[in-house]
């Protein structure tokens, strides 16, 4: 008979089959704590991930507690700084007309002629349009000489007689209409 040898074939010895269930617990065991340590890793980053989103959805609830509860203050708030705005605008583009209308009204007052103001307008370019009301024509002649004199030429730039007119009424009443501008 013939015997054929294999050479490729290879005979484990017990010796190497215990080396290699050895050196294969090893790296199995490693392998585990590896793992191990990886999971509990992971565990304890998902546990503070966890109390961490808690933590924010908490703070969001109170938030919008708190926002639903001063919702009718945060719109008054809103209506104030529109409000306050508005103010600021109108205070950079205002004429400041009381101090020129006081100023009229004292000029008025070192007359010594009996007068009604009946209207008053200024613009933010110091222009003013008013009328001046007179129960008698003497009144209204004295005042209209007045109008030269120093008082109105240091209060006045320039001030001209718009309109004229005579009441209907059996009370006779003078209206005078000025335009000028103020210094």
């Amino acid at each position: 008979m013939k015997r054929r040898i294999n050479l490729f074939s290879k005979r484990l010895l017990p010796t190497q089959i215990v080396n290699y269930f050895d050196l294969t617990q090893k790296y199995a065991i490693r392998a585990i704590f590896v793992l191990l340590a990886i999971s509990v890793t992971i565990i304890v980053y998902a546990f503070s991930l966890q109390n961490n989103i808690n933590s924010v959805r908490n703070n969001t609830l109170t938030y919008e507690s708190y926002v639903s509860r001063n919702r009718a203050l945060s719109e008054d708030l809103k209506k104030f700084t529109f409000k306050y705005q508005l103010l600021k605008n109108f205070q950079t583009g205002d004429a400041n007309g009381n101090e020129y209308i006081n100023t009229l009204i004292n000029v008025f007052a070192k007359l010594n002629t009996p007068l009604i103001l009946e209207s008053f307008n200024i613009e933010n370019t110091k222009a003013t349009k008013f009328q001046v009301k007179f129960n008698t024509y003497e009144n209204a002649i004295t005042f209209v000489e007045a109008l030269e004199e120093p008082i109105f030429q240091d209060v006045f730039e320039s001030l001209e007689l718009a309109g004229f007119n005579l009441s209907s009424t059996d009370q006779q009443e003078f209206t005078l209409e000025f335009e000028g501008v103020f210094n």
